[in-house]
């Protein structure tokens, strides 16, 4: 499961890579709430990987944000706390990237993703009301 905290940058270990055929590409990361599904479906690039061992494992690094997003570095704005399905896909780099409709390659791993943070909560006081 990948972890991500809103309104930070996330390191994500993974094992993206070990599918891949051409390791000079990117990952392609489709990310989509169990919640509201089509509604919130979002693509975003991993390309620098900073594993020590990428033939083991991948580490990316992904940021929230709620301001300025440029899914090409990995900088996203996911609209709410909750779980998530992810797709990683072989990204050719030489394809230019288009966030809403991307070239979708080979499917490498998919999983799930847990968004931690705070939301906006209602703090306005609840006044039960009484029934005769």
């Amino acid at each position: 499961m990948i972890h991500i905290t809103k309104d930070s940058t996330s390191q994500i270990t993974v094992t993206f890579t070990e599918l891949m055929t051409d390791f000079s590409d990117w990952i392609l990361v489709s990310l989509e709430s169990e919640f509201t599904k089509e509604s919130s479906l979002q693509y975003f690039l991993l390309k620098d990987n900073l594993s020590l061992s990428p033939g083991r494992y991948d580490i990316f690094e992904i940021t929230e944000t709620s301001g300025t997003t440029d899914p090409e570095s990995a900088i996203i704005d996911i609209p709410a706390t909750g779980f998530y399905i992810y797709t990683a896909y072989q990204y050719d780099k030489t394809v230019v990237f288009d966030p809403i409709n991307p070239l979708i390659g080979k499917v490498l791993e998919t999983g799930r993703a847990k968004v931690t943070g705070t939301d906006e909560v209602n703090t306005d006081p609840i006044i039960p009301s009484v029934y005769q």
